[in-house]
């Protein structure tokens, strides 16, 4: 990230994410993993510091809400109720981002309401990233036997090209076949 970037700046845009669990005893991926689901961000209308987003599960969009406290500095908003269309939205988890080396920024800290952890690692060079790691307690005893991975990535859509990049060649093929042609009148 430049040194003025923000982290609205590195978020707005499309995302694809894939998400897996992993249990702690073996350490291996999985085999298998399932397709990455699409996420799209963009800047809320009238807010420097709220992002607004959704995705698509199980064909029903699910919003979320990124709430910007400063350059690095935030917190990850879901819907307080299952009715996702409500608009009260509570925290799943907040950050600080910290700039540890050049264009890599960590954060972690409490993750949801199971008495949750999370570290978030952001890649901020050519091909935006992150990767995001979420110990939860197991909902039965209380155990930590797993841990959820999201790997994230930017959609960088391809570049455009300009009308020399587009045309240049067959410009300059043409004038030098003119100037060849033109060598061989007397």
């Amino acid at each position: 990230m430049a040194a003025e970037m923000s982290l609205k700046d590195f978020f707005v845009g499309e995302w694809d994410i894939t998400v897996f669990k992993t249990k702690l005893s073996t350490g291996e991926l999985p085999e298998v993993l399932d397709d990455p689901i699409h996420y799209n961000i963009s800047k809320a209308d009238g807010s420097d510091s709220l992002l607004r987003g959704y995705f698509i599960q199980e064909d029903e969009k699910k919003p979320f809400e990124i709430s910007l406290l400063g350059l690095y500095a935030g917190e990850w908003l879901i819907p307080s109720s299952a009715d996702s269309s409500a608009q009260e939205m509570t925290p799943l988890f907040k950050f600080n981002f910290n700039n540890f080396s050049s264009g890599h920024l960590v954060s972690q800290g409490a993750f949801g309401d199971k008495k949750g952890t999370y570290q978030c690692v952001i890649f901020t060079q050519s091909s935006p990233a992150f990767t995001m790691t979420i110990y939860e307690p197991s909902e039965v005893d209380g155990s930590f036997g797993e841990y959820t991975t999201w790997l994230a990535k930017k959609y960088i859509p391809p570049k455009q090209a300009g009308f020399f990049q587009k045309y240049g060649l067959a410009l300059m093929m043409g004038a030098m076949l003119l100037m060849n042609m033109k060598r061989g009148q007397p």
